[in-house]
């Protein structure tokens, strides 16, 4: 085999994919002028046969459809006649030449063929919407030193998280007490207090370190021994600073409801606290409850 064949042999199997690939258009087919046509005035003679030239132009719905279209002039009226493709007769009166075109084109146009279809692009879940305000509530036990007490109580709270970090405020209200020393008072309490937390996500669970700093306002019953005159009753109520430490837990449960577990500590730094039996110088605290995330 000679270089020269080799080289048309190539160039012939480059070719054949290329010819192959290309269609040929489809056939454009015009209407056919009547046998009447040509028999008419000028004026009307011309308008059909404007009207036959643009069903030869593709792209419109009266372009390419094949038929006839026939006109006949009267002393009173002229009747247009078009004849489809499939032979079906069509008869209209029109009153001048220029009523001949736009008459003839609604007969003769046929819908256009679809466009074809571009693939519908997926519709993408909508992302939720980050929560803008954190409502809490929980309930849990809390040890009070070193006045070897124990109390039960609730805690609100609302929060406003911005990204991974996020601060608010919360109420707490210690009202069982129970003491594990004989003789003790009863004792109560109610903390306001703020929060800074910084958020990290573990798979769908949430973990949130927070500094709370609070005011709490403790009150004991005084014994009945050291009351004062005809007293039956009386209140010791103090006031107290504590810098708390918590770590909470956040498990989603459905839509904007999560489960909540904490663990706290709080310290009194005042020594008087801690001098002030059965006012107690820092809590440990355990708090199950519930969160709502409002969008």
């Amino acid at each position: 085999m000679t270089l020269r064949t080799t080289f048309l042999g190539l160039t012939l199997s480059a070719m054949l994919p290329t010819a192959a690939s290309a269609a040929p258009p489809q056939p454009c087919t015009p209407a056919r002028l009547g046998a009447n046509v040509s028999a008419q005035p000028e004026a009307w003679r011309r308008a059909v046969e404007d009207l036959v030239a643009a069903t030869g132009t593709a792209g419109q719905p009266w372009s390419c459809v094949g038929g006839e279209v026939d006109l006949v002039v009267s002393t009173d009226v002229a009747q247009v006649t078009v004849v489809d493709a499939d032979g079906h007769t069509v008869t209209r009166e029109v009153e001048s030449p220029d009523e001949v075109g736009p008459l003839g084109e609604a007969l003769l146009a046929k819908p256009l063929p679809p466009s074809p279809e571009t693939p519908s692009t997926p519709q993408k879940d909508p992302q939720p919407r980050e929560p803008r305000v954190l409502l809490g509530i929980a309930v849990g036990p809390r040890y009070a030193g070193p006045a070897h007490r124990i109390w039960g109580g609730v805690t609100l709270s609302a929060a406003v998280p911005f990204r991974s970090w996020g601060g608010g405020v919360w109420i707490r209200q210690d009202g069982f007490s129970m003491s594990f020393v004989e003789g003790l008072p009863q004792t109560a309490e109610l903390c306001i207090g703020a929060s800074a937390f910084r958020s990290f996500t573990v798979g769908s669970i949430e973990l949130r370190p927070a500094l709370r700093p609070s005011l709490a306002v403790v009150s004991s019953v005084v014994p009945e021994e050291e009351l004062e005159g005809d007293k039956k009753f009386d209140q010791d109520t103090r006031l107290y600073f504590r810098l708390g430490l918590e770590t909470q837990v956040v498990v989603p449960i459905s839509g904007a409801f999560r489960a909540v577990i904490a663990v706290d500590g709080e310290v009194a730094p005042s020594g008087r606290a801690w001098a002030s039996v059965p006012f107690p110088g820092y809590t440990l605290g355990l708090g199950v409850g519930l969160e709502v995330a409002i969008p």
